[in-house]
């Protein structure tokens, strides 16, 4: 079905809003999360307190073995320690020569929404304002 099995699968179908959040479907009127739906189809019930945790930062990204659970405090520290936080966040060069190579194929809102970055800070990659011309 699948030709890596290690790669990120993306969700294709609806979003919260932008090209590059959380995959969303809905049945019967009610919302649910395609990564988390992903994870029970595969491992079973969640149990009341955990979430479903990405360890590919990629919010589209519905590969079970991208996927644990843990607590909302243990998604948080994630957040932080990977440099997700939007108070902390920088961007490392690949992720620069990303923002720079998708001028024009993606808005600023999305590869901000993406990386976890403002819009402004996105336009300011792409006018050479922010993290100089070559890289961070």
């Amino acid at each position: 079905m699948f030709d890596d099995a290690d790669k990120c699968w993306f969700w294709v179908g609806q979003g919260q809003g932008g090209g590059w959040d959380y995959g969303r479907y809905q049945v019967w009127g009610k919302r649910w999360s395609a990564h988390t739906q992903a994870y029970r189809d595969a491992y079973g019930p969640i149990h009341d307190g955990m979430v479903v945790r990405h360890t590919c930062d990629v919010p589209r990204c519905v590969n079970p073995r991208h996927l644990l659970l843990g607590s909302q405090g243990d998604n948080n520290r994630d957040t932080w320690e990977r440099n997700r936080h939007p108070g902390r966040r920088k961007l490392n060069a690949e992720q620069v020569a990303f923002v720079r190579a998708n001028k024009g194929v993606f808005t600023g809102a999305q590869i901000g929404q993406r990386f976890g970055v403002s819009r402004s800070t996105i336009h300011a990659i792409w006018s050479g304002q922010n993290y100089g011309a070559n890289g961070p």
